[in-house]
């Protein structure tokens, strides 16, 4: 026999293989096993044919995943990659909420739209931390939670002039409307133009 002699085709173990797996996708080609469904060949023991049934990309070839369980999947990737920014699932689509915009679910579009003027200008935002678990499952009147957030606020920056104005956020030392975030406030008192006002107000 040449040293190019390739082994027999054992068909009866082929055969046997095929009986053994008779729910997948396997034939015979070129004496060889192929997965169809994979269009890849196998080698012909038992262990190399489960490893290959249980991978991700055979199933998901056999069973293709729902194309809205995919989408599903992928807008819950991005609620946690983007935490806090008014994210959330609306109709099989990611939309932001602050905005009232739809937004695609490439990262790069949803960070230039977080990014964005018009995201970050809505001062009237209640930030997501704020909402308990028993507000969201049964969730309160906006107007009721945002005074209630206005209150929390105000016993956080007591003596900074703030106030509330119909539905928002005012400093009535530097008469401009504030955000309701924390990090918003803080920035704002620590202003040169709100403590020179402050200033001013105490030596009277």
């Amino acid at each position: 026999m040449s040293a190019t002699s390739t082994r027999p085709v054992d068909y009866y173990k082929l055969r046997d293989l095929l009986q053994a797996f008779p729910n997948q996708t396997l034939e015979v080609h070129d004496g060889k096993l192929k997965c169809m469904a994979c269009d890849t060949f196998l080698g012909d023991t038992t262990t190399v044919l489960h490893r290959h049934f249980e991978t991700k990309k055979h199933n998901e070839t056999v069973n293709p995943i729902p194309r809205e369980e995919i989408t599903s999947r992928l807008v819950q990737k991005r609620l946690r990659e983007f935490p806090d920014e008014s994210l959330e699932m609306r109709d099989q689509e990611l939309f932001c909420s602050k905005c009232d915009l739809a937004i695609p679910l490439l990262t790069t579009y949803v960070k230039q739209h977080i990014a964005s003027k018009k995201h970050r200008a809505d001062v009237n935002v209640i930030p997501r931390e704020e909402l308990k678990h028993n507000e969201t499952v049964n969730p309160i009147p906006l107007e009721e939670m945002t005074s209630r957030l206005f209150q929390k606020r105000l016993r956080d920056f007591p003596d900074q002039s703030l106030e509330m104005r119909g539905q928002e956020l005012f400093c009535s030392k530097c008469e401009v409307h504030l955000s309701l975030t924390t990090s918003s406030i803080r920035q704002h008192v620590d202003t040169r133009k709100h403590q020179r006002f402050s200033a001013r107000a105490g030596a009277y």
